[in-house]
């Protein structure tokens, strides 16, 4: 994910979740299912960690 997508996310949630975590893990699953539809990854099954 490039670091103006990332920005765009990090834009997206501000408005609605803390900003302790400055978004990492939220920017993180975004950019993973965005990768998975692209089909650049395998999807996680449930109750699989990655």
């Amino acid at each position: 994910m490039e670091s103006s997508e990332r920005e765009e996310v990090r834009e997206l949630v501000s408005a609605n979740l803390c900003r302790c975590t400055g978004y990492e893990t939220i920017a993180d699953a975004v950019e993973q299912v965005a990768r998975q539809r692209r089909g650049d990854e395998p999807a996680v099954t449930e109750g699989a960690h990655a």
